[in-house]
Protein backbone atom coordinates (compact mmCIF):
# COMPACT_ATOMS: atom_id res chain seq x y z
CA UNK A 1 0.00 0.00 0.00
CA UNK A 2 2.71 2.17 1.13
CA UNK A 3 4.93 1.92 -2.24
CA UNK A 4 1.06 2.93 -4.30
CA UNK A 5 0.97 6.07 -2.26
CA UNK A 6 4.36 6.71 -3.42
CA UNK A 7 3.86 5.95 -6.74
CA UNK A 8 0.76 8.08 -6.93
CA UNK A 9 1.72 11.01 -5.28
CA UNK A 10 4.91 10.62 -7.73
CA UNK A 11 3.20 10.64 -11.10
CA UNK A 12 0.98 13.54 -9.50
CA UNK A 13 3.59 15.55 -8.99
CA UNK A 14 4.99 14.55 -12.95
CA UNK A 15 1.99 15.34 -14.11
CA UNK A 16 1.79 18.69 -12.66
CA UNK A 17 4.71 20.41 -12.55
CA UNK A 18 5.99 18.25 -15.70
CA UNK A 19 3.55 20.00 -17.72
CA UNK A 20 3.55 23.78 -15.32
CA UNK A 21 6.97 23.95 -15.36
CA UNK A 22 7.92 22.90 -19.07
CA UNK A 23 5.12 24.97 -20.17
CA UNK A 24 6.95 28.10 -18.74
CA UNK A 25 9.98 27.40 -20.38
CA UNK A 26 8.50 27.28 -23.71
CA UNK A 27 6.18 30.43 -23.10
CA UNK A 28 8.50 32.39 -21.88
CA UNK A 29 11.19 31.54 -24.83
CA UNK A 30 8.97 32.05 -27.43
CA UNK A 31 7.38 35.36 -26.82
CA UNK A 32 10.76 36.62 -26.70
CA UNK A 33 12.56 37.26 -30.08
CA UNK A 34 15.73 37.26 -29.42
CA UNK A 35 15.94 34.49 -27.35
CA UNK A 36 13.20 32.46 -29.82
CA UNK A 37 16.32 32.47 -32.34
CA UNK A 38 18.90 31.10 -29.59
CA UNK A 39 16.72 28.44 -28.01
CA UNK A 40 14.98 26.42 -30.33
CA UNK A 41 16.75 23.19 -29.02
CA UNK A 42 15.95 24.22 -25.60
CA UNK A 43 12.48 24.86 -26.48
CA UNK A 44 12.15 21.84 -28.13
CA UNK A 45 13.28 20.36 -25.32
CA UNK A 46 10.94 21.65 -23.23
CA UNK A 47 7.42 21.20 -25.80
CA UNK A 48 8.23 17.64 -25.08
CA UNK A 49 8.78 17.37 -21.97
CA UNK A 50 5.14 19.01 -21.93
CA UNK A 51 3.20 16.73 -24.00
CA UNK A 52 5.27 13.65 -22.64
CA UNK A 53 4.23 14.65 -19.06
CA UNK A 54 0.47 14.59 -19.95
CA UNK A 55 0.86 10.69 -20.74
CA UNK A 56 1.29 10.41 -17.36
CA UNK A 57 -2.17 11.10 -16.57
CA UNK A 58 -3.06 7.50 -17.83
CA UNK A 59 -0.45 6.21 -14.85
CA UNK A 60 -2.03 8.10 -12.55
CA UNK A 61 -5.76 6.50 -13.60
CA UNK A 62 -4.27 3.20 -13.53
CA UNK A 63 -2.58 3.05 -9.78
CA UNK A 64 -5.98 5.11 -8.79
CA UNK A 65 -8.07 2.32 -10.06
CA UNK A 66 -5.42 -0.67 -9.22
CA UNK A 67 -6.63 -2.38 -12.76
CA UNK A 68 -3.48 -3.48 -15.63
CA UNK A 69 -3.23 -1.31 -18.65
CA UNK A 70 -3.52 -3.37 -21.30
CA UNK A 71 -3.86 -3.50 -25.44
CA UNK A 72 -3.89 -0.08 -27.06
CA UNK A 73 -3.86 2.06 -23.93
CA UNK A 74 -0.66 0.03 -23.06
CA UNK A 75 1.31 0.43 -26.47
CA UNK A 76 0.60 4.13 -26.56
CA UNK A 77 1.31 4.92 -23.00
CA UNK A 78 4.23 2.87 -23.76
CA UNK A 79 5.30 4.30 -26.76
CA UNK A 80 4.58 8.01 -25.56
CA UNK A 81 6.60 7.74 -22.48
CA UNK A 82 9.42 6.16 -24.00
CA UNK A 83 9.56 8.46 -27.29
CA UNK A 84 9.69 11.22 -24.40
CA UNK A 85 12.64 9.54 -22.68
CA UNK A 86 14.54 8.49 -25.30
CA UNK A 87 13.62 12.00 -26.95
CA UNK A 88 15.39 13.89 -24.12
CA UNK A 89 18.66 12.64 -24.34
CA UNK A 90 18.79 12.96 -28.01
CA UNK A 91 17.74 16.38 -27.79
CA UNK A 92 20.22 16.69 -25.05
CA UNK A 93 22.97 15.41 -27.06
CA UNK A 94 22.56 18.04 -30.10
CA UNK A 95 21.82 20.82 -27.11
CA UNK A 96 25.66 19.55 -25.95
CA UNK A 97 26.91 19.75 -29.58
CA UNK A 98 25.27 23.30 -29.95
CA UNK A 99 27.02 24.50 -26.99
CA UNK A 100 30.66 22.38 -28.45
CA UNK A 101 30.14 24.76 -31.99
CA UNK A 102 29.40 27.97 -29.59
CA UNK A 103 32.79 27.41 -27.50
CA UNK A 104 34.98 26.03 -30.08
CA UNK A 105 33.57 27.15 -33.53
CA UNK A 106 31.32 30.42 -33.20
CA UNK A 107 31.10 31.43 -36.14
CA UNK A 108 30.15 28.51 -37.46
CA UNK A 109 26.86 28.83 -35.03
CA UNK A 110 26.60 32.41 -35.84
CA UNK A 111 26.10 31.10 -40.10
CA UNK A 112 23.41 28.48 -38.31
CA UNK A 113 19.73 30.23 -39.05
CA UNK A 114 16.23 28.97 -37.13
CA UNK A 115 15.92 27.19 -40.64
CA UNK A 116 18.97 24.83 -39.94
CA UNK A 117 18.05 24.55 -36.09
CA UNK A 118 14.40 23.58 -36.74
CA UNK A 119 15.41 20.67 -39.52
CA UNK A 120 18.28 19.36 -37.07
CA UNK A 121 15.17 19.13 -34.16
CA UNK A 122 13.48 17.30 -36.99
CA UNK A 123 16.45 14.99 -38.02
CA UNK A 124 16.59 14.50 -34.24
CA UNK A 125 13.39 13.49 -33.41
CA UNK A 126 13.18 11.43 -36.43
CA UNK A 127 16.01 9.56 -34.87
CA UNK A 128 13.90 9.34 -31.89
CA UNK A 129 10.94 8.19 -33.31
CA UNK A 130 13.18 4.82 -35.44
CA UNK A 131 14.13 3.68 -32.07
CA UNK A 132 10.98 3.94 -30.06
CA UNK A 133 8.72 2.64 -32.78
CA UNK A 134 9.72 -0.93 -33.43
CA UNK A 135 7.93 -2.25 -30.40
CA UNK A 136 4.45 -1.21 -32.31
CA UNK A 137 5.56 -3.42 -35.07
CA UNK A 138 6.82 -6.48 -33.76
CA UNK A 139 10.11 -5.81 -32.59
CA UNK A 140 9.99 -6.24 -29.07
CA UNK A 141 6.82 -4.88 -27.55
CA UNK A 142 5.76 -2.39 -24.56
CA UNK A 143 4.62 -4.71 -21.25
CA UNK A 144 3.74 -4.13 -18.09
CA UNK A 145 6.84 -4.94 -15.65
CA UNK A 146 5.78 -3.82 -12.08
CA UNK A 147 2.66 -5.70 -10.59
CA UNK A 148 0.44 -2.91 -10.20
CA UNK A 149 0.03 -2.68 -13.84
CA UNK A 150 0.39 1.78 -13.61
CA UNK A 151 2.36 2.04 -17.16
CA UNK A 152 3.98 -0.03 -19.42
CA UNK A 153 7.84 -0.22 -20.74
CA UNK A 154 10.01 -2.25 -23.40
CA UNK A 155 10.11 -5.78 -22.68
CA UNK A 156 13.47 -6.17 -20.95
CA UNK A 157 12.18 -9.43 -19.14
CA UNK A 158 11.63 -11.89 -21.91
CA UNK A 159 14.98 -13.67 -22.89
CA UNK A 160 14.09 -14.44 -26.42
CA UNK A 161 15.95 -13.22 -29.48
CA UNK A 162 13.63 -10.72 -30.36
CA UNK A 163 13.48 -8.72 -27.02
CA UNK A 164 17.50 -8.77 -26.42
CA UNK A 165 18.42 -7.58 -29.60
CA UNK A 166 15.72 -4.50 -29.31
CA UNK A 167 17.42 -4.10 -26.19
CA UNK A 168 20.81 -3.82 -27.19
CA UNK A 169 19.78 -1.49 -30.25
CA UNK A 170 17.99 0.89 -27.85
CA UNK A 171 21.07 0.92 -25.04
CA UNK A 172 22.93 1.89 -27.65
CA UNK A 173 21.24 4.09 -29.65
CA UNK A 174 19.04 6.21 -26.46
CA UNK A 175 22.05 5.46 -23.77
CA UNK A 176 25.65 4.81 -24.80
CA UNK A 177 25.91 7.12 -28.36
CA UNK A 178 24.35 10.21 -27.00
CA UNK A 179 26.66 9.73 -23.78
CA UNK A 180 29.16 9.71 -25.83
CA UNK A 181 28.29 12.71 -27.92
CA UNK A 182 28.25 14.41 -24.59
CA UNK A 183 31.29 13.36 -23.25
CA UNK A 184 33.26 14.17 -26.31
CA UNK A 185 31.34 17.63 -26.81
CA UNK A 186 32.69 18.91 -23.35
CA UNK A 187 35.85 17.93 -23.25
CA UNK A 188 36.41 19.90 -26.32
CA UNK A 189 34.50 22.22 -24.13
CA UNK A 190 36.71 22.37 -21.27
CA UNK A 191 39.96 21.87 -23.59
CA UNK A 192 39.06 25.06 -25.01
CA UNK A 193 37.76 26.63 -22.02
CA UNK A 194 41.31 26.61 -20.53
CA UNK A 195 43.07 27.22 -23.65
CA UNK A 196 41.28 31.13 -23.97
CA UNK A 197 42.96 33.82 -22.57
CA UNK A 198 41.46 35.85 -19.80
CA UNK A 199 41.05 39.26 -20.55
CA UNK A 200 39.48 41.95 -18.00
CA UNK A 201 36.64 43.42 -18.88
CA UNK A 202 37.42 46.27 -16.49
CA UNK A 203 40.15 47.59 -18.19
CA UNK A 204 37.94 48.21 -21.25
CA UNK A 205 35.42 50.51 -19.67
CA UNK A 206 37.50 53.22 -20.37
CA UNK A 207 38.86 52.88 -23.35
CA UNK A 208 36.36 53.44 -26.35
CA UNK A 209 38.49 52.66 -29.06
CA UNK A 210 36.38 50.48 -32.07
CA UNK A 211 38.97 47.46 -31.36
CA UNK A 212 38.18 47.64 -27.32
CA UNK A 213 34.39 47.73 -27.35
CA UNK A 214 35.08 44.70 -30.53
CA UNK A 215 36.35 42.87 -27.58
CA UNK A 216 34.23 44.18 -24.71
CA UNK A 217 31.30 42.51 -26.82
CA UNK A 218 32.99 39.43 -27.39
CA UNK A 219 33.72 38.82 -23.96
CA UNK A 220 30.09 39.40 -22.87
CA UNK A 221 29.15 36.70 -25.33
CA UNK A 222 31.61 34.47 -24.58
CA UNK A 223 30.27 35.08 -21.04
CA UNK A 224 26.78 34.52 -21.46
CA UNK A 225 27.71 31.21 -23.92
CA UNK A 226 29.82 30.00 -21.37
CA UNK A 227 26.80 30.28 -18.70
CA UNK A 228 24.54 28.55 -20.86
CA UNK A 229 26.89 25.84 -21.74
CA UNK A 230 27.07 25.56 -17.29
CA UNK A 231 23.65 25.06 -17.74
CA UNK A 232 23.56 22.74 -20.13
CA UNK A 233 26.11 20.45 -18.55
CA UNK A 234 23.68 20.36 -15.41
CA UNK A 235 20.67 19.37 -17.67
CA UNK A 236 23.14 16.90 -19.06
CA UNK A 237 24.27 15.24 -15.39
CA UNK A 238 20.58 14.95 -13.69
CA UNK A 239 19.83 13.24 -16.72
CA UNK A 240 22.30 10.72 -17.00
CA UNK A 241 21.84 10.35 -13.09
CA UNK A 242 17.74 9.86 -13.56
CA UNK A 243 18.34 7.13 -16.30
CA UNK A 244 21.97 5.64 -15.28
CA UNK A 245 20.05 2.97 -12.86
CA UNK A 246 17.56 2.15 -15.18
CA UNK A 247 19.68 1.53 -17.98
CA UNK A 248 21.67 -1.10 -15.85
CA UNK A 249 18.68 -2.80 -14.33
CA UNK A 250 17.16 -3.62 -17.74
CA UNK A 251 20.91 -4.64 -19.15
CA UNK A 252 21.69 -6.60 -16.29
CA UNK A 253 18.54 -7.66 -16.06
CA UNK A 254 18.34 -9.36 -19.62
CA UNK A 255 22.41 -10.69 -19.75
CA UNK A 256 23.58 -11.32 -16.39
CA UNK A 257 21.05 -12.18 -13.37
CA UNK A 258 19.28 -14.90 -13.77
CA UNK A 259 16.43 -13.85 -10.66
CA UNK A 260 14.18 -11.02 -10.91
CA UNK A 261 15.35 -7.74 -8.94
CA UNK A 262 13.43 -7.12 -6.33
CA UNK A 263 10.55 -5.06 -6.21
CA UNK A 264 11.81 -1.99 -4.38
CA UNK A 265 15.25 -1.53 -6.72
CA UNK A 266 12.66 -1.79 -9.75
CA UNK A 267 11.06 1.01 -8.31
CA UNK A 268 13.57 3.28 -7.00
CA UNK A 269 15.42 3.21 -10.79
CA UNK A 270 11.45 3.81 -11.96
CA UNK A 271 11.14 7.10 -9.68
CA UNK A 272 14.33 8.01 -10.74
CA UNK A 273 13.74 7.81 -14.65
CA UNK A 274 10.19 9.05 -14.13
CA UNK A 275 11.77 12.17 -12.24
CA UNK A 276 14.13 13.28 -15.85
CA UNK A 277 11.19 14.99 -16.97
CA UNK A 278 10.81 17.45 -14.26
CA UNK A 279 15.03 18.86 -14.34
CA UNK A 280 14.52 21.30 -16.83
CA UNK A 281 12.20 23.51 -15.11
CA UNK A 282 13.76 23.52 -12.17
CA UNK A 283 17.42 24.03 -13.75
CA UNK A 284 16.68 26.83 -15.65
CA UNK A 285 14.47 28.33 -13.17
CA UNK A 286 17.35 28.59 -10.89
CA UNK A 287 20.25 29.01 -12.87
CA UNK A 288 19.24 31.37 -16.16
CA UNK A 289 18.58 34.66 -15.36
CA UNK A 290 17.33 35.80 -18.66
CA UNK A 291 14.86 32.72 -18.41
CA UNK A 292 13.81 34.45 -14.90
CA UNK A 293 13.14 38.08 -16.84
CA UNK A 294 11.33 37.04 -19.23
CA UNK A 295 8.77 34.54 -17.52
CA UNK A 296 8.53 37.77 -14.83
CA UNK A 297 8.01 39.93 -18.30
CA UNK A 298 5.47 37.52 -19.44
CA UNK A 299 4.03 37.07 -16.03
CA UNK A 300 3.34 41.08 -15.33
CA UNK A 301 2.46 42.04 -19.37
CA UNK A 302 -1.04 39.16 -18.50
CA UNK A 303 -1.33 41.07 -15.25
CA UNK A 304 -1.47 44.13 -16.83
CA UNK A 305 -3.53 43.21 -19.84
CA UNK A 306 -5.93 41.10 -17.67
CA UNK A 307 -6.26 44.66 -15.29
CA UNK A 308 -6.46 46.98 -18.66
CA UNK A 309 -9.52 44.17 -19.49
CA UNK A 310 -11.42 44.74 -16.43
CA UNK A 311 -10.75 48.26 -16.25
CA UNK A 312 -12.99 48.22 -20.09
CA UNK A 313 -15.09 46.41 -18.60
CA UNK A 314 -16.09 48.91 -15.37
CA UNK A 315 -16.09 51.82 -17.81
CA UNK A 316 -18.28 50.18 -20.53
CA UNK A 317 -20.97 48.71 -17.77
CA UNK A 318 -24.12 50.72 -18.59
CA UNK A 319 -25.43 52.97 -15.44
CA UNK A 320 -28.36 53.16 -14.53
CA UNK A 321 -29.69 56.86 -14.04
CA UNK A 322 -32.78 57.57 -12.21
CA UNK A 323 -34.43 61.39 -12.48
CA UNK A 324 -36.09 62.77 -9.69
CA UNK A 325 -39.02 64.78 -9.98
Amino acid sequence: MFEKVVMITLFTFILVFGISGNATITIAYLTNKKLRKHFVVTISLALFGTFGSMFYCLSLYYYVIGEDMTGFLCNLNGFALSTLSVGTIHLLALLSFERYLATVHPFSLRRCTIQHKLLAVALTILCTLMTTYPPLIGWSQYVIIDKEGGYCTFDYVSKDLNSRTYLLMLFMSAYVIPAVIIIVCYINIYRTAVLLPCTNVRSTSTDQTPQSRSRLFEQRDRMFQGNLTRIVLVAVLTFMVSWTPYAILAVVWQFVANEIPSRKYILTSVCFAKLSVVWNPIIYGLNDRQFRFTDSMVRLRSMSERSEKRSEEHHNTPVDRRTKL
